[in-house]
């Protein structure tokens, strides 16, 4: 269940987390475009000969994956209570119905958040937005490992290597994400009881070790989720929409995207330009060495 005074209460400090984040990029990322790849950039691996392995490609089958995502996420997130939360619950414990409408909507959030850290375009995604806050050139070869650990992944390369140059950033992470909760909705590990949820899969003495928690605690945790992809989503619509005036303003010429060959080890500008009779992004007509069209 959703509620606007606690989205309201939690979204200043999910904002500055993220606004950090991409501050830290646009700030370090090795050429101006690398963040707008990790929207459009796609790499189909070597191809037939005198074509480019790259490309702008926003129709992809990854790309409606997210999309399918997003309908999911999109649908419940508009679904919030307006009334204050202290008087919802109260009136939930003088109707069952009521009360166990609040359980279904835990179990309808706990899914969403196995989702949204299962996505491999999300992560894919997360895992760059790292790497450029870092200033390391977009890897267009980049694919998730699929022998690593969710857990891994996430801990080891989207979050720790944050944490002296993006620290709210990293606390956030630190704070949403907890391995035991995604596993445990993956293997029906969980239960909801009275105003708890409790966890099954607890082990003492490792990262799994929450036993069972007031609906408050998972409240805190889902509305942040819920407020980071806004966030996420809000800066991917931004980037694109200043990559678009940019191409405007260019007069025909587009914008530069840098590419490395990694057979020849050598980088390679191109140009893109958006299309706005398709509504994606293609390839701007070819230059002269003095920058003409030919």
């Amino acid at each position: 269940m959703l509620f606007k005074e606690t989205l309201d209460r939690l979204r200043p400090e999910v904002e500055a987390a993220v606004n950090e984040l991409f501050d830290a990029i646009q700030r370090n990322q090795s050429h101006p475009q690398d963040l707008l790849l990790t929207r459009i950039g796609r790499y189909d691996g070597p191809g037939m000969t005198g074509y480019k392995p790259f490309g702008p490609g926003e129709g992809s089958w990854e790309r409606e994956a997210e999309n399918t995502q997003y309908e999911f996420y999109d649908f419940y997130r508009r679904q919030y209570e307006t009334a204050p939360r202290v008087e919802f619950f109260k009136n939930a414990l003088a109707d069952e119905q009521l009360l166990k409408s609040v359980g279904l909507s835990m179990q309808l959030e706990l899914m969403i958040y196995l989702r949204f850290w299962e996505t491999d375009r999300l992560l894919t995604k997360l895992y760059h937005y790292t790497q450029l806050a870092l200033g390391t050139p977009y890897n267009w070869q980049y694919r998730i490992d699929p022998d690593m650990k969710r857990h891994k992944l996430i801990r080891e390369d989207i979050r720790d290597p944050l944490q002296t140059i993006c620290p709210t950033y990293y606390a956030l992470l630190k704070r949403m994400y907890r391995s035991q909760i995604r596993n445990a909705v993956a293997h029906s590990q969980y239960y909801i009881t009275g105003h708890h949820i409790g966890f099954n899969n607890y082990k003492a003495g490792t990262y799994s070790d929450l036993t069972q928690k007031p609906f408050d605690w998972w409240e805190a945790i889902f509305h942040t989720v819920i407020l980071f992809y806004n966030e996420l989503i809000r800066h991917d619509q931004q980037l694109n929409d200043r990559a678009k005036r940019q191409d405007q303003l260019s007069a025909g010429a587009g914008i530069q995207i840098k590419y490395t060959d990694p057979t020849l080890g050598k980088e390679d500008l191109v140009y893109w330009k958006y299309n706005y009779e398709r509504d994606i992004w293609d390839w701007a007509p070819p230059r002269t060495q003095a920058g003409l069209f030919i």
